[in-house]
């Protein structure tokens, strides 16, 4: 069942129930359009604090994001696309 309501801004597919996505600012990026952890690194001014959108995140705390996730089992590759449609 599509939840049309959700559709990636990246390649305009509309995310069907239970499929990961990535909730930027203002848009919906599917699981192939999401950044990747090591983005956190390559691409920090893409990820800002989630209380005030106009200041990016630290490097201290995206590495931190990119260390929890590494320690939990995962790769610098993976697509940070976590959120599952409901």
């Amino acid at each position: 069942m599509s939840r049309n309501y959700l559709v990636c801004e990246g390649c305009v597919q509309p995310l069907d129930v239970s499929d990961r996505y990535y909730p930027g600012i203002d848009c919906v990026l599917c699981i192939r359009c999401a950044p990747t952890f090591m983005d956190l690194l390559t691409e920090p001014t893409a990820f800002v604090e989630s209380d005030d959108d106009g200041v990016p995140l630290s490097r201290e705390k995206r590495e931190a994001m990119l260390d929890a996730h590494i320690a939990a089992g995962g790769h610098p590759q993976d697509s940070m696309a976590t959120r599952a449609v409901e």
